[in-house]
């Protein structure tokens, strides 16, 4: 993925370039912790993904040597153990990818408050739309929050789209165990369109009248990076702000 540029997110830039990259104090926590904290994650679950390989293929192994040794046949040999299979092959990769996008797509969001808060509280700064009186909600309300005081913009990076749509998927699996068709009105049509833009590595499957989110690997892997890949650009677009850079840079 090609970096974006800090001026893409930084209407603001200082007029001279600052000396250091090192933050001056603690009082932006999140922005130096949030990048790592995913990447942390990510290596979580392909941690995680590696046991469930594992698992898999000693499973087929196991089945594999099993027919044969039992001379079993037809149904028999069918019916082997479906539920380990169902389980090893559907329901914890299901819970893994599930749990993987809630926690990355919370832990994004409340680092985001928490840099609004922090800059929130800082009296040396000039705030002409505090936090409080916004009424955006989550990731939209830090991205107007930062963009409307220091011209730090998050929807100007090439990702934001993509990031407020893994929103649209990890609401319906919070709110609807991850089945579109009992997910509320437009949302269920955001939530689709979601699908089609991040196809094949996520789908909706038919099952009776459910329509189950089914995710993959590469799509929760790509979420985080991207949620990462935010982050490192918007500590620089901070670096180099006008108001921001001149305050917690040298």
């Amino acid at each position: 993925m090609e970096p974006v540029s800090q001026h893409h997110m930084n209407s603001r830039p200082r007029s001279t370039p600052s000396t250091t990259d090192q933050m001056r104090g603690w009082g932006l926590v999140p922005l130096l912790l949030a990048e790592s904290r995913l990447r942390d994650l990510h290596d979580y679950l392909s941690s995680v993904q590696s046991f469930v390989d594992q698992e898999q293929k000693a499973f087929i192994k196991r089945v594999e040597e099993t027919i044969p040794a039992e001379g079993l046949q037809g149904d028999e040999k069918d019916e082997i153990d479906e539920n380990k299979f169902d389980r090893l092959h559907n329901t914890f990769p299901r819970i893994v990818y599930a749990s993987a996008l809630m926690t990355a797509c919370s832990f994004f969001e409340s680092s985001l408050v928490d840099l609004c808060k922090a800059l929130d509280r800082d009296a040396a700064l000039t705030k002409p739309k505090p936090w409080d009186r916004l009424n955006n909600k989550g990731v939209r309300k830090a991205d107007r929050f930062l963009g409307a005081n220091f011209g730090v913009h998050l929807h100007m990076h090439s990702r934001w789209d993509s990031i407020l749509d893994y929103y649209e998927i990890r609401n319906c699996i919070a709110h609807a165990n991850g089945d579109v068709s009992i997910t509320q009105g437009k949302n269920a049509e955001n939530v689709r369109k979601a699908v089609q833009r991040h196809s094949p590595h996520i789908s909706i499957t038919k099952v009776g009248q459910d329509e189950c989110l089914n995710l993959d690997f590469k799509f929760i892997s790509t979420v985080i990076d991207h949620l990462a890949a935010l982050w490192k650009e918007l500590y620089s677009a901070c670096c180099e702000n006008e108001t921001l850079g001149l305050r917690y840079w040298e």
